[in-house]
Formats: C-alpha cells, structure tokens, sequence
C-alpha cells in the first residue's frame, strides 16, 4: 500500500473540488462486453456470472485509480490489490455477503468464490476498504438503475457495480451495467479501461 499526501498529490485541486462541494458520488451506466467473457466461460466451464465478475475486478486491480481510497483529510492510500464483496443469499432468502480476495487466475478466484459462498462468510471482523462490490441480477436490464450511495464505504472511495442480463446494443454484445463511484478519485477514462481490458485483453 502507497500512502499518498493529498497536499503532493497530482489530483490534488480536482480532488478537493469534488469533496468541497459534495458532488463526489456519480452514477454511469452501460454495457461491458460479454464476448470474450462468453468464450471464457464456455472454454473453463465456469458460469459466466462469475467470469463476468473476474474480468471487471481484474481491470480493477490493472487501474491504479481503482485502487486508491480515502484514508482521512490528509492522506489517501493506493492499494496493491483489490477484493470483492458480493451479496449472496441462500435457500431460505437470506443475505449475506462474501468477501473473495483477487486472484489473476481464474480457476484460483472460481474455487475461491465458490468455496467461500459454501461457507456462507459474513466477513466478520473484516473492516478493510481495498474492495469493490459487484451485485449481479441477471434477469435484469439495469442501465438505468441508480444504486444508493449514502453508505460508510462510499465515504472511502469504494466503487461499486451492478450488473444485469446480457443484451444486444447497437454495436456490441454486452451485459448491462450501472456504476456508483468517487469522481474525487474516479474519472470517465478509468472506467473506460474496464471496458477496453475486457473487450480486448481479458483472457481468465
């Protein structure tokens, strides 16, 4: 983790302009293509829900804004790795959420994933920020959807996804997605990059 001093910080004024006026939190949404997590999911024989959710937080970790949160007035830290928070709910209809550390390996982050939902973990005690959170609703198409923002973690920088069913936009084949984010620390071109790595780059 890299410790940075707002006052040397290279985002310094946008970032003090973003937290003075109290516009900080924004929303975006659209489509993150599916064509290569399709192929990916299809070649592993891993459900595509979690493809999908490895290809977004390996952009994630490979985007040093993603990776920054908001320590205290004077410092904000950069994260080496990113973790994933999901809400999961089980027979009876009950949440709870499940923290899976980052692996580059999609298989490692599947059986992960996979072995902490089996576990149900509550993440108790957990109280790290080096996270982002993905809800995954698959029947749903949520380009438009807004999520609520008025949490603890968002006060930190903390990004969170959520995700709908695969749809056929104009020009590509995609799953619909809304963004809540920090632009304090977060602009449009970051998660860009989550769109373009995916596009063209990911591979499990």
């Amino acid at each position: 983790m890299d410790l940075i001093e707002i006052s040397q910080w290279q985002r310094r004024d946008a970032y003090l302009s973003f937290m003075r006026d109290g516009s900080a939190v924004r929303h975006a949404s659209g489509y993150i293509p599916a064509g290569r997590i399709k192929a990916v999911a299809r070649r592993e024989g891993i459900a595509l829900p979690v493809v999908a959710m490895h290809a977004v937080l390996t952009a994630v970790n490979r985007t040093g804004s993603l990776r920054v949160r908001i320590i205290n007035e004077d410092y904000v830290a950069r994260y080496d790795h990113i973790d994933l928070i999901t809400a999961e709910q089980d027979a009876r209809h009950q949440l709870y959420c499940v923290l899976t550390p980052y692996h580059k390996s999609l298989s490692d982050f599947n059986c992960a994933y996979r072995e902490r939902r089996r576990r149900k973990d509550t993440m108790e005690g957990y109280d790290g920020v080096n996270n982002i959170s993905i809800s995954y609703l698959p029947h749903l198409h949520i380009t438009s959807a807004e999520m609520p923002h008025t949490t603890a973690a968002h006060t930190r920088g903390c990004t969170h996804f959520l995700m709908g069913r695969l749809v056929e936009p104009a020009d590509m084949f995609g799953i619909s997605v809304s963004v809540c984010f920090s632009h304090a620390l977060v602009d449009g071109y970051d998660l860009q990059h989550i769109s373009d790595y995916i596009r063209t780059e990911y591979n499990g």
